[in-house]
């Protein structure tokens, strides 16, 4: 019989959830009376789909879950490969999904995108919240957007500890739009994304064109020619965005740490203390308007003393 996912998952940031006899708790939060667990697991020791309410009846994709899913639920995610194929679409608000066997340095649940046309996790809806979870994506699209080209922004999403990998194929780890025509229409206001891990993102591991957006204590590694990030708001007013404590390996003469596009009409922004070694340019594009960009480090040509790179 295949040993169940570990009941305790410590390795949350702050530990925001304890799963201990099948109730989710800690820091006070834990499912309401109507709210349920649905369980993801492909390495059970049945070859067939279940109900999704305990490990050994585990679903046997993570979009079998979300179609289960209501409003306010929780989906553990066993140790696994999850080739999901198509596109998984997240309508519900307050949504929790959560990697397990998983820590902030290493992941056993692995989501994997291959179709040739479409993006893998589309969010349309608010609070969603999102652990410890892996994303492969193996063909020329991203990870994870936000809406499509209605323009309907989705609040308060969180991304925490999870690892996106394109394998140099893959093209965005975050995009802001549905498509790369729509990233101007769909804001995603007060998105989190800390403590992730990005490495071989073709295009950018993440463009964002959001609202009050914080981006931090993340770590990216570049493809050839890619971006680390780039901000990028171009429609309307869309300032208070923060980047910050980020650290930014290059791997190539092509690529670029942070990439300034464009600036709010209104407001600002703030790029700091982030580092950034071995790409062939640190950080391009102007601050302008009210924006903060300093403190943000690179070693000099000997590899020595740090120099500041800010605009």
């Amino acid at each position: 019989m295949a040993q169940k996912p570990r009941n305790i998952m410590k390795s949350l940031r702050v530990k925001d959830f304890l799963q201990i006899d099948g109730l989710v708790t800690g820091n006070g939060i834990m499912p309401g009376a109507k709210d349920k667990i649905w369980y993801v697991w492909e390495k059970k020791d049945s070859a067939k789909t279940g109900s999704g309410h305990n490990w050994d009846d585990a679903f046997l994709t993570l979009g079998e879950a979300i179609t289960a899913a209501g409003d306010n639920d929780y989906i553990l995610v066993g140790p696994g490969s999850y080739d999901e194929g198509d596109s998984i679409t997240i309508t519900q608000d307050y949504l929790t999904i959560i990697g397990t066997n998983s820590n902030n340095n290493m992941h056993e649940a692995y989501v994997y995108g291959s179709s040739a046309t479409k993006d893998l996790l589309i969010v349309k809806g608010d609070k969603l919240r999102v652990y410890n979870l892996a994303f492969n994506q193996t063909k020329a699209k991203a990870c994870v957007v936000f809406g499509d080209t209605d323009g309907q922004a989705f609040y308060q999403a969180l991304f925490d500890g999870c690892k996106f990998e394109g394998n140099g194929t893959g093209t965005y780890g975050f995009l802001s739009g549905g498509t790369l025509a729509a990233a101007g229409n769909v804001d995603a206001p007060d998105i989190t994304i800390r403590n992730c891990h990005f490495r071989g993102l073709a295009t950018a591991a993440i463009q964002m064109n959001w609202t009050r957006a914080k981006v931090y204590d993340n770590t990216f590694i570049c493809d050839a020619g890619s971006i680390a990030i780039e901000y990028l708001p171009t429609s309307g007013n869309r300032p208070d965005s923060m980047i910050y404590d980020n650290k930014i390996l290059g791997v190539n003469s092509t690529d670029t740490g942070i990439k300034i596009t464009n600036s709010p009409s209104a407001g600002l922004y703030f790029i700091a203390g982030n580092l950034i070694a071995n790409t062939a340019t640190t950080i391009t594009g102007k601050a302008t308007n009210d924006a903060v960009c300093i403190l943000n480090y690179t070693g000099d040509a000997s590899g020595g003393a740090l120099i500041d790179p800010s605009p």
